[in-house]
């Protein structure tokens, strides 16, 4: 059966049947499913497909009831006033990017504090080496410094594998290996060693699987994922495989039933057995669980963890694609070890995606989603012959989560600029909104940008004055606090500070004649407006 509504300019379908393409399945296929699909067409014109799966059980599997109607329905309602308030989402802005070199291309980037000094720092993986951006706290980074490895290395992790007090980096290398460069807490770094792991490792995580207080790590790779225990020193023991297939690429630790222990999750590509995400639940000693497995529907390129419906209980968010079709799909915990697959949101018909990372961007206490991408070129044929139609731009895409399901509305997203590729989310400012830097794989650079619009000066009242006289001030994104300056000689008297409007007095030290007024906050500085100092 199906029903629509409109709801102001956006519309809803509803239709109750049978899942034809199931979200979820485990090891016994003793599941079933039915789902309430549903589409949400916004004002722009944009198509949010989206699917509440009911889930009950005949086995032990999952002991779950089968969700009331009306909360599934209750969801679709939901999910509509994204689509209604679409403009909340453009709301959101980011500062131009600031380009910093690399040593070479880069393949992956961590965020932390590795000299001490309370900002948050980056380190990179490029080329055959790493490279180490130490911050000022305000958003801006020292050029990169350099460190050659013997080792290629890909996926970066920071943690502080000897128990020393300081961030290490650990890397996962392209001769299956993976390293351990120990850090003395002033931002430098030494190689310690390179330890050898499963085939072809493209992913890695950090934490205590083994439940003696030292880290341990786990790779994600050709043949599988492999952990690697450690030794207390910032060593690491010969490898376990873990039989759970072939094609592992992603991998992410967290306490998914929230008994202390860490467990594992992977993204996994087979088209002879399923594509999708597998869940491993530790015992604090190093063992796992049975193997879980979900469909992902489409190839799954990213996992991460989050709490996207606010109850205390992680999540999984996986991005999704295959010919084009680019989604987020959104699994939900139940704190016992089990996700349920929420709802899956397309973003793109077109689009090459690649990094994943989560969030609260907009600052209202639920995660967001971050990826990126770009249109693919092809050939196409005709009755003339071939045409090269080339890549597309590339962009930047941000999935704005809204409910309590965790179900995100029609994203927005904004030129790259350089082509992004992996991303991450920090507090780089100190203004408490998350801030992005992403890989530029084409160049030898990585890019940050600030959560946040630049300041815009748009007035200056009067336009002249003596030392001591009042001026104001007037424009945009002033923030709650910041900086005036008349031809560089800084205001220290202010009498009032709001987001459009500024009251300052003319500061002691300023030239005769015309100078430039600008203002500066934690996202950057105006463009300058000019004053005639009598």
């Amino acid at each position: 059966m199906g029903e629509s509504c409109p709801i102001g300019r956006a519309s809803i379908g509803i239709t109750l049947d049978t899942c034809s393409q199931p979200f979820a399945s485990v090891d016994n296929g003793r599941t079933k499913k039915s789902c309430i699909v549903f589409s949400v067409r916004g004002p722009t014109g944009g198509s949010l497909g989206v699917r509440a799966q009911l889930l009950g059980s005949e086995g032990d599997v999952m002991r779950k009831q089968w969700l009331p109607l009306w909360l599934a329905v209750g969801v679709c309602l939901v999910t509509a006033l994204p689509a209604v308030m679409a403009s909340a989402a453009g709301a959101l802005a980011f500062t131009p990017p600031v380009h910093y070199g690399l040593g070479g291309r880069p393949a992956d980037l961590a965020s932390a504090d590795l000299n001490g000094d309370g900002r948050p720092d980056i380190v990179a993986s490029a080329g055959a080496g790493i490279d180490i951006l130490l911050g000022s706290g305000r958003g801006r980074f020292a050029a990169a410094i350099r460190m050659p490895l013997e080792h290629r290395p890909g996926a970066i992790a920071l943690a502080d594998a000897d128990r020393s007090g300081t961030l290490d980096v650990v890397t996962a290398n392209a001769d299956d290996t993976v390293s351990v460069l120990l850090g003395d807490g002033r931002g430098s770094f030494v190689a310690w060693g390179a330890f050898p792991t499963g085939a072809s490792p493209s992913d890695l995580v950090v934490g205590d699987l083994t439940g003696d207080g030292v880290p341990d790590v786990a790779t994600a790779g050709g043949d599988g994922l492999s952990i690697l225990t450690g030794d207390g020193s910032g060593g690491l023991l010969s490898p376990v495989h873990l039989a759970v297939g072939e094609g592992c690429r992603h991998v992410v630790i967290g306490d998914f039933n929230l008994d202390g222990t860490l467990d594992l999750a992977f993204t996994r590509n087979s088209w002879e057995e399923y594509s999708g995400f597998g869940v491993l639940l530790g015992d604090g000693a190093g063992g796992f669980s049975p193997l879980a497995t979900y469909s992902t529907y489409l190839e799954p390129f990213g996992l991460a963890m989050a709490d996207l419906n606010l109850d205390g209980r992680p999540d999984l968010v996986s991005l999704d694609g295959l010919e084009g079709d680019a989604e987020i799909g959104a699994f939900l915990g139940d704190g016992m070890g089990v996700f349920i697959s929420a709802c899956r949101t397309m973003f793109s018909r077109n689009l090459s995606a690649s990094g994943l990372a989560v969030g609260d961007l907009n600052r209202d206490g639920r995660a967001d989603v971050v990826t990126t991408g770009r249109r693919p070129g092809h050939t196409t044929g005709t009755n003339g012959g071939s045409v090269t139609v080339p890549p597309g731009p590339p962009r930047i895409y941000i999935l704005l989560s809204h409910s309590f399901d965790g179900v995100f509305f029609e994203p927005t997203s904004f030129l790259a600029g350089r082509v992004p590729g992996e991303v991450i989310v920090a507090d780089f400012n100190g203004d408490h909104k998350p801030d992005l830097a992403t890989t530029d794989v084409e160049t030898k650079s990585l890019s940050v940008r600030l959560n946040g619009a630049l300041p815009a000066l748009t007035g200056v009242s009067p336009v002249h004055g003596r030392i001591g006289d009042v001026v104001t001030l007037t424009g945009r994104h002033f923030g709650k606090r910041g900086v005036v300056q008349f031809s560089g000689k800084t205001v220290t008297a202010y009498l009032s500070w709001d987001v459009s409007q500024i009251k300052v007095r003319v500061p002691r030290g300023t030239a005769r004649g015309s100078v430039k007024v600008t203002v500066t906050t934690l996202i950057g500085q105006s463009a300058p407006r000019s004053f005639f100092r009598l």
